[in-house]
């Protein structure tokens, strides 16, 4: 079975039939085909497995991010970890709402662009597909944390590649688990899908199986 997968289940973080179940249901729910979603142990595991992707050598992208600053706390605190830590570079917009502000981020290159909005607190709101349009002119990702407004926003019909979910907060209703997701477009599965997945299970970053059934019932 570790050489087939396709055979079975034999090792619970490598696969299990209840994590798959509730990611089949979040790539329904984004309306993307089956595949398309890792479920992770929390949000911030799930930016660090974008991070860790993303920036691998084997994609050949910079080991460089645009942030907006309007991001949740924790998000913040760990992409300056990345900065000032693990030699990253993580380059915070200076005024997110100004578009030629992301353009003069984006334009050295980077692996990825990421915002939050709406933002937690604060409700601000960006503009997803004018920032696309910019973000692909630079041949760079946009990842956007869709926490707050989980079934009114479909980041990825207005031009974004990944949407990011704290799946603890409004996706899991009831503060019954922790959890985190990534879903990816079409074209970053073409890029990214393998990285992804071998960073998923070598990290870790597994949403348990119980976090998984109490966020699906």
């Amino acid at each position: 079975i570790f050489e087939n997968p396709a055979l079975g289940y034999a090792y619970g973080r490598m696969g299990n039939p209840t994590v798959p179940t509730f990611e089949k249901w979040l790539a329904e729910m984004e309306g993307v085909r089956e595949g398309s979603v890792w479920a992770t142990s929390t949000g911030l595991s799930a930016l660090a497995l974008l991070f860790w992707g993303l920036t691998a050598k084997s994609l050949g992208r910079p080991k460089r991010v645009v942030v907006s600053p309007y991001i949740y706390g924790g998000s913040f605190h760990q992409l300056q970890l990345w900065h000032n830590d693990h030699g990253s570079e993580v380059v915070f917009v200076n005024n997110p709402f100004d578009l030629n502000s992301w353009e003069e981020a984006l334009k050295p290159g980077a692996a990825f662009a990421f915002l939050e909005t709406p933002t937690n607190p604060t409700l601000d709101l960006f503009d997803i597909n004018a920032l696309s349009q910019i973000t692909h002119k630079y041949n760079s990702f946009l990842v956007v944390d869709n926490t707050v407004t989980p079934t009114l926003q479909k980041p990825l019909a207005l031009g974004a590649d990944a949407v990011l979910y704290s799946v603890t907060k409004a996706l899991n209703r009831q503060s019954t688990g922790l959890g985190g997701a990534i879903i990816g477009s079409p074209i970053f599965l073409q890029e990214a899908e393998k990285t992804l997945n071998d960073y998923h299970i070598s990290i870790g970053a597994i949403m348990h199986p119980l976090s998984a059934y109490l966020t699906h019932l």
